[in-house]
């Protein structure tokens, strides 16, 4: 049987380590290209410490962390800002190659919403790839 306990996730998109999903677990999560960040996402668009994901009684934050090419979310520049984060909300760095999908929900609910994302990637690249033809 299912736990409805309510969990906080990040789903990983694009890049080598597609599909991953990253439960939530500190206080603060740091992201970037580093090796000692939480969230490891190595691609040269993102800077060594680029953003922090961090919890408080009033929920969940992303901030930017003085990167190169910004943070997003939902494609919004947060800038300086700490913007506060909802589920389903998609968190890009840079030029977006790489996204994080925040989910604030049970994981059964993040692994049926996962294979959705990744079955419509999959079609997308394949209308794509026949348009090249």
């Amino acid at each position: 049987m299912a736990s409805s306990a309510q969990h906080s996730y990040l789903t990983i998109h694009g890049g080598s380590r597609h599909g991953v999903v990253v439960h939530i677990r500190k206080t603060t999560t740091t992201v970037g290209r580093h090796h000692s960040s939480d969230v490891v996402i190595d691609s040269p668009s993102i800077s060594r410490r680029h953003a922090e994901i961090t919890y408080s009684g009033d929920g969940y934050f992303v901030s930017d962390m003085g990167s190169k090419n910004g943070t997003f979310v939902n494609q919004d520049n947060i800038g300086k800002s700490q913007h506060s984060l909802v589920d389903g909300d998609e968190i890009t760095f840079g030029p977006g190659e790489i996204a994080l999908t925040f989910q604030n929900s049970n994981l059964a609910d993040v692994v049926r919403q996962d294979a959705k994302v990744t079955e419509a990637l999959r079609w997308s690249r394949l209308v794509v790839y026949r348009q090249a033809d």
